[in-house]
Formats: structure tokens, sequence, C-alpha cells
């Protein structure tokens, strides 16, 4: 007599008796097997937390390692405008700081942001920004075609 509970075989009473045929010992299969069964099951699922939180403990140190360096990296270009990243993801929002740091670093002059509080007014001033950087980004990839050995923008193998 024999029925299934998660996973784990639950046997009669009868099959938790010793057996002489095995010498005393609990037959194969028995209560023995279902115990040793959810114990290794136990220690998998242990392990699997284990590593779990361990991979989630690294991935929150490394975002932390990278927030700080970034943030550093930006208050050394935005120090020359008297400005200063203390929160990057809350100072970025408004896209004041990052119109001034572009400006900064690209040494041109960028539209002056908006200086209204609504998300509207953050929405235009982080939208700024982004299209300075595409004219950029096709800037270069113009000037990098331009600059092609092969004669043009191609970028296929060469044939003789």
């Amino acid at each position: 007599m024999q029925r299934q509970l998660s996973n784990v075989s639950v046997h009669s009473y009868q099959d938790y008796q010793p057996s002489r045929k095995y010498g005393g010992q609990y037959e194969p299969g028995g209560y023995a097997a279902a115990v040793q069964q959810r114990s290794n099951m136990t220690q998998r699922e242990d392990a699997l937390k284990f590593e779990q939180g361990r991979i989630r403990a690294l991935q929150e140190e490394r975002l932390h390692i990278q927030k700080k360096t970034f943030t550093k990296w930006m208050n050394s270009f935005l120090q020359k405008a008297r400005m200063e990243v203390e929160d990057l993801f809350v100072d970025l929002a408004d896209g004041r700081r990052l119109l001034k740091l572009l400006e900064i670093i690209s040494g041109e002059r960028l539209p002056r942001p908006n200086s209204g509080r609504m998300r509207v007014h953050k929405i235009e001033n982080v939208n700024k920004s982004l299209s300075f950087l595409h004219t950029k980004v096709l800037e270069l990839q113009a000037r990098t075609r331009s600059d092609d050995p092969r004669g043009g923008g191609g970028g296929g193998p060469v044939t003789a």
C-alpha cells in the first residue's frame, strides 16, 4: 500500500517494520528511503537558496560599485560648473546635470534646461540630452565611413 505525497513515497505501517529478509533492517524503498530522499531534497534546496542569495548579494555589490564610480567620474567634470551629484539616480532624473555634463565634456553649447519641476519638464531635459547624443553618434558614424579606406561605408569584406 503506497501513495505519493509531494514527491516522497509514503508507505503503510507494515512497510516500516524491520524485515527478516534484510537482516532486521528497513526494506529498501520504505520509510528510511523516504526520509533520506526528503533529506537530500532539503539539502539541495538549501544549497540553491544559499547560491541565489550569494548571487543577489554580488549583483547588489557590483551595482553599488558602478554607481559610486560613475558618480565620482561625473563629479570630476561637474565641479568645473560648481555642481555635484550625490545620488546618481535621483540627481540625473531632472536632466539638468546631465545636460551640463554633456556641455562640459563636448565643449559645445547645449540648449538651456527647462527649470520647471513637473514630470514633463524633466522628460524634456532628458530628451534634449538624448537628442544631442544621437546627433553626435550620427556625426561619428558619418566621419568613420568617410575615413574608410575602402571608399564608403559599406562595411562589407574587401574584394579584389
